[in-house]
C-alpha cells in the first residue's frame, strides 16, 4: 500500500494574513474610553442640571439616575459616539426634562425611561446609528406635555 500523502500546510502567507488579522481585532476590541465615566444618581433631586456633551466618545458610559426629582433638566449631546452606553433615568419626575441627541453612533446602546411623570419633556433625536440598540420607555401613569423621537438614518442603517 502506498504511503499516504502529508497533510497540507498552510502557507507562510496565509499564516502571515491570520497574524494580522487576529492583532487588527483585538486592538479595535481594545479600543480605550477617551471620556470619564458618569454616574448621575441622586434621590429627590430639586431643580438638578446635568449636561453631557461630547465629540467622538469611545467605549464609555453616561448614567442618570433620578428618584423622584423636580425640576430636573437632563442634556446629553453625542457626536460620532463608538461603542457607548447612555441610561437616563427619572422615576416620579415632576416638571422635568430630558434631551438627547446622539449622531453617527455605532455599537451604541440608549436608554431613557420616565416613570410615573408629571409635567415632563422628552426629546430624543438619533441621527445615522449602526449596529445600535435604542429604547424609550414612559411608564404607566406618566404625563408628558411633549414628546418627540426622531430615528433617522442617512445611509439606511437604523434599526
Amino acid at each position: 500500500m502506498p504511503p499516504s500523502p502529508a497533510p497540507a500546510s498552510p502557507s507562510r502567507a496565509a499564516l502571515a494574513i491570520a497574524v494580522i488579522v487576529s492583532l487588527l481585532s483585538s486592538a479595535s476590541a481594545q479600543l480605550q474610553p477617551n471620556y470619564e465615566d458618569i454616574d448621575e444618581s441622586l434621590d429627590q433631586p430639586v431643580d438638578q442640571v446635568v449636561e453631557v456633551i461630547q465629540d467622538s466618545p469611545q467605549s464609555s458610559s453616561v448614567h442618570v439616575a433620578h428618584n423622584n426629582p423636580l425640576g430636573s433638566d437632563i442634556t446629553v449631546d453625542q457626536n460620532n459616539p463608538y461603542n457607548t452606553s447612555v441610561h437616563i433615568s427619572l422615576n416620579i419626575a415632576k416638571d422635568s426634562r430630558v434631551k438627547v441627541e446622539m449622531r453617527g453612533m455605532v455599537k451604541c446602546s440608549l436608554h431613557v425611561s420616565l416613570n410615573i411623570g408629571t409635567d415632563c419633556e422628552v426629546e430624543v433625536l438619533v441621527d445615522d446609528a449602526f449596529n445600535s440598540s435604542i429604547h424609550v420607555r414612559l411608564g404607566l401613569g406618566t404625563w408628558v406635555d411633549c414628546m418627540r423621537l426622531m430615528i433617522q438614518s442617512n445611509k439606511g442603517n437604523a434599526k
